[in-house]
């Protein structure tokens, strides 16, 4: 699911020509090059790759892939990638450094992902699966639309990390990467039943009046401007927010204006609580159970701070924003006993 807040993809594609012999003609070169650079939490990871067209050619794999060949994603020198930090790739870890890739496509088998150590040869110089850094399965799946140029891009980016997929034809592949996100995302669950329960949260006094916000309101999609809206107009009277404890081991919450501010419905999002010290906590977002970012100063807070009774159970919080400004307040309204 995409989501307005998830940063966007930089992808920029570089047009190679050569000189024809004619002085006043050029030849455009059959597969440009592109390349796509995306930070993911800290990690830079840049894919540069040729991209060939169908025109015409069918069946683009059993075709003009043949079944069985150890296949770079691309054309001209084989296609790259390269990770600034130690990342994992369908769970297997990689260190940092930069890695050819190749594919082995087979008809009736799931197709060998390879990344190879070497990474300057050409299209036509196939590896075998063995003698790359790294293979594993992946499924080829079936796309509705017809992809006349291959793509490859990463989507679905969160935290911790994000899907490198591959389009030709009708031919889908993804592929898992994943990334430190930097946060213990498990509470045990003995400390986290000290948390669980209803709160009743506040945050009027530091949301601003929407009149002060009509600048901003203008610039944005009307979608956009009725969500925050939206957000506002509830902010402005104390609600009601549950905090639990996953099955996963998570300290998690259900908070209405995290719908809003994420423009999504309610289902889809749920709020986060990362541990930083002894009740100190960062807050976090999940989009469809998955870590999408740390805020800093979204809807509920850059972290929160938790005060405890004498029985060690926390009966009020602070939200701080990273400057140490509180911008909301709770109170335990039940649970935690």
């Amino acid at each position: 699911m995409n989501s307005i807040r998830i940063p966007a993809l930089v992808l920029s594609v570089c047009a190679l020509a050569l000189l024809a012999p004619q002085p006043a003609a050029t030849q455009i070169v059959a597969s440009e090059r592109a390349t796509l650079t995306q930070q993911v939490t800290g990690v830079e990871i840049e894919i540069d790759y040729s991209r060939p067209s169908a025109r015409g050619r069918e069946p683009l794999f059993g075709g003009v892939v043949p079944w069985g060949e150890v296949w770079t994603p691309g054309a001209n020198n084989n296609s790259t990638i390269r990770f600034s930090d130690s990342v994992t790739v369908a769970g297997f870890d990689v260190p940092p450094g930069l890695y050819g890739m190749w594919v082995q496509v087979l008809e009736d088998e799931p197709w060998q992902f390879v990344l190879h150590g070497d990474t300057m040869r050409f299209h036509t110089q196939h590896p075998t699966v063995e003698s790359g850094f790294l293979s594993f399965p992946v499924e080829r799946m079936q796309g509705e639309d017809f992809v006349e140029t291959l793509t490859l891009d990463l989507q679905r980016i969160r935290a911790d990390g994000a899907a490198l997929t591959f389009s030709w034809g009708h031919n889908r592949v993804s592929v898992p990467i994943g990334v430190d996100p930097g946060y213990l995302m498990t509470v045990e669950a003995e400390d986290a039943q000290r948390y669980v329960g209803e709160w009743t949260i506040d945050q009027s006094a530091a949301m601003p009046p929407l009149s002060v916000m009509e600048a901003q309101l203008e610039m944005m999609t009307p979608e956009m401007a009725g969500a925050v809206r939206e957000m506002v107009a509830m902010a402005q009277e104390p609600y009601t927010i549950s905090i639990e404890h996953d099955a996963e081991g998570r300290l998690i919450f259900v908070d209405p204006l995290l719908a809003k501010f994420w423009v999504t419905d309610v289902e889809s999002v749920q709020g986060i609580l990362l541990p930083r010290a002894e009740g100190i906590f960062d807050t976090g977002t999940l989009l469809m159970g998955e870590l999408a970012s740390a805020e800093v100063d979204g809807p509920s807070g850059g972290f929160w701070e938790f005060e405890f009774d004498d029985d060690g159970r926390a009966v009020r919080m602070l939200g701080r924003a990273q400057d140490d400004r509180i911008i909301l307040r709770a109170e335990r309204a039940s649970g935690g006993d």
